[in-house]
């Protein structure tokens, strides 16, 4: 099995702790965050954020475009896309494939060699860097700041903001600790931040600006996971025409795949049910995490566990979840902003595989007419729109392709409270 894995550059154990500290590191979930809470066909007007270096300030505006509608759409079994090294011209490294990770090659705190692998665009790794986007590309990405990661922000006012400090200091929310926060960025928050290669290359061709190495791991490629995705994709979809059950079946199958147990099992405590004497016990224990009263002498009481199980690779897990972010910012930093007019549309919501859009488009058209009326560069446009979306004139094949966006729902209105939380309304208010 040994010389099986090395044939074809799987997955091996981590026998070198610095590249297990630099992967467990990088692993960051699924974003979700609103942008805008209230987006209401003939009434809301498209909102723009500008940055004013001389005031140093982000100004929030609306312009003269009125939405007309909601378009939302869903990365098609995203996770199961980016550990599938599937051939696909819109990535321009590593031979069109976003590679997965094999064994690892070598480990280097050397800045010469971190530097040689960043530029060359040949190997893939992990990477600790500390950096920023200049204040002159600022206006291109505040729409959706393109570094997702988690930082500790301390809940004082000048930092959350006013309405945010106000609305916890009446719910008597605690304000002295930190918390941490899975967050979009234009900088590392001055502190040191891991990305796998095609995420750091990306965010490098939007403008980012390398200020410190700390370290670099770096892994044989391998593309051995591309005949399950595309098995498990075509029997999917072969159920779906036989109007079988078995559909949910594969895409729990495809789904779970990914390697979701690498991403914090370590971190999650067992819970144990105690009563007085066994929580005074349990309080002293150096793994103790927290405690709950749930009646006079009974206690909920959360412990850190010594081990933790994970089946998947771990440079696995780190590789779909930042290929993830790569392709669903690919998706909109180098085709939405280069062929749409970006004063016609804003970011409703974000989550992990799904975005909603506002679009001020044609008032005389229904909810379908997807991207049509904001085009600016319609060769360019026509060129790779189906590329990633689906083309209505195919059959499901193309709907459900790998590296592609569905479409998730179409409609005029959609208001959201908080992330996973939003209701939407896909028919036109009549008079009655």
């Amino acid at each position: 099995m040994r010389q099986n894995a090395i044939k074809h550059n799987l997955p091996m154990t981590i026998s070198d702790e610095r590249i297990y500290k630099l992967l467990r590191e990088c692993i960051t979930g699924g974003l979700a965050a609103v942008f805008h809470r209230e987006n209401i066909a003939g009434k809301t007007h498209i909102n723009e954020l500008t940055y004013d270096e001389q005031s140093n300030k982000v100004i929030s505006q609306d312009n003269e475009n009125v939405t007309t509608h909601i378009f939302a759409l869903d990365g098609t079994s995203l996770y199961p896309s980016s550990y599938s090294s599937v051939k696909n011209e819109n990535i321009p490294y590593t031979n069109h494939r976003m590679y997965m990770a094999g064994r690892s090659k070598f480990y280097s705190e050397k800045p010469y060699i971190i530097k040689n692998c960043i530029d060359q665009r040949k190997d893939i790794f992990v990477l600790k860097v500390k950096g920023y986007f200049p204040k002159s590309v600022y206006n291109n990405l505040l729409a959706l700041p393109p570094i997702f990661r988690n930082i500790e922000i301390q809940n004082k006012e000048e930092v959350i903001g006013e309405y945010m400090y106000s609305q916890a200091q009446k719910h008597s929310l605690p304000m002295s600790k930190k918390d941490r926060k899975l967050t979009t960025l234009l900088d590392t928050n001055d502190q040191f931040m891991i990305f796998n290669n095609y995420y750091l290359w990306l965010l490098i061709d939007l403008g980012f600006v390398i200020t410190d190495y700390k370290a670099i791991a770096v892994f044989e490629k391998n593309a051995a996971y591309e005949p399950f995705v595309r098995t498990m994709m075509n029997l999917k979809i072969q159920s779906i025409f036989a109007g079988s059950t078995k559909e949910k079946f594969y895409k729990l199958i495809i789904n779970s795949s990914y390697g979701y147990d690498t991403l914090n099992t370590e971190k999650f405590g067992k819970i144990k049910m105690l009563d007085k004497a066994g929580t005074f016990i349990a309080q002293h224990h150096p793994n103790h995490m927290g405690t709950k009263r749930i009646s006079a002498n009974r206690f909920a009481v959360q412990i850190k566990p010594k081990t933790a199980t994970c089946f998947t690779s771990i440079q696995s897990g780190v590789f779909t979840l930042d290929n993830a972010k790569y392709w669903y910012l690919n998706y909109i930093c180098n085709f939405m902003y280069k062929c749409l007019d970006r004063k016609r549309f804003h970011f409703v919501l974000v989550d992990t595989d799904s975005i909603h859009i506002a679009i001020a488009g044609d008032p005389n058209k229904d909810c379908h007419q997807q991207f049509e009326s904001i085009v600016t560069d319609k060769q360019f446009y026509d060129q790779l729109v189906y590329n990633y979306l689906p083309d209505l004139n195919k059959d499901i094949y193309d709907y459900k392709k790998i590296l592609g966006f569905a479409i998730e729902n179409e409609g005029y209105e959609l208001t959201s409270l908080g992330p996973k939380c939003y209701s939407m309304i896909v028919n036109k208010w009549n008079n009655e």
